[in-house]
């Protein structure tokens, strides 16, 4: 059994930030607040238009970031730096004291310490077994158009996802993806599940 919803972003929700735009794609739970920082998990797309900018302080979180457009340079002050190209990612403390200089698009994961979680790119055409209790989520990058089928022992769901959709995915027993399009495409996936 899965459920899914499909997130358009004309749903995201924008915040400005010191460095730029922030797109809010996805919170939980559900009624927490950014600002507040009293959500469990944050997933969000950001533009960088000022470099050097302090990123927010996230304490107590995993923080996962990739430059989906462009590249950055990531300095973690007393930790490790980083050059990511684009699609790489950067793990990391979210109370660490960080700047980043390169003018991008990013894509950011934000996970409490009452989760474990993964942020990986992957290229279609893609075929996964998604894990039992467990979230999942595909983040389409480009212009390209998505061919998703989800599927399980009794359910078979066909969708077409667009530029900047988001496709989360409950799996509660298990299920299975496959992921197409009429060109190579990258898409950015992010699971998680709560600590037991």
């Amino acid at each position: 059994m899965f459920n899914f919803q499909v997130i358009k972003p004309g749903d995201f929700i924008v915040h400005g930030w010191s460095g730029g735009v922030t797109s809010e794609i996805f919170l939980y739970p559900e009624g927490s607040d950014y600002k507040k920082k009293n959500f469990q998990v944050r997933i969000s797309s950001a533009q960088i238009k000022e470099e050097g900018t302090p990123y927010t302080d996230f304490s107590g979180f995993t923080r996962f970031i990739s430059p989906i457009q462009g590249q950055m340079r990531i300095f973690h002050t007393d930790h490790h730096n980083a050059d990511l190209y684009t699609y790489e990612i950067d793990q990391f403390d979210g109370g660490w004291e960080t700047r980043s200089y390169g003018l991008c698009t990013d894509f950011n994961l934000l996970l409490s310490k009452q989760w474990n979680g993964k942020m990986e790119c992957i290229t279609t055409p893609s075929a996964l077994s998604l894990k039992k209790d467990c979230y999942h989520g595909f983040f389409v990058c480009d212009d390209s158009k998505a061919s998703v089928s989800l599927n399980d022992e009794e359910t078979r769901e066909e969708l077409v996802l667009k530029n900047r959709d988001f496709l989360l995915i409950e799996s509660i027993d298990g299920c299975s993806v496959q992921i197409k399009s009429e060109k190579v495409q990258k898409l950015m996936y992010v699971r998680f599940s709560y600590r037991r």
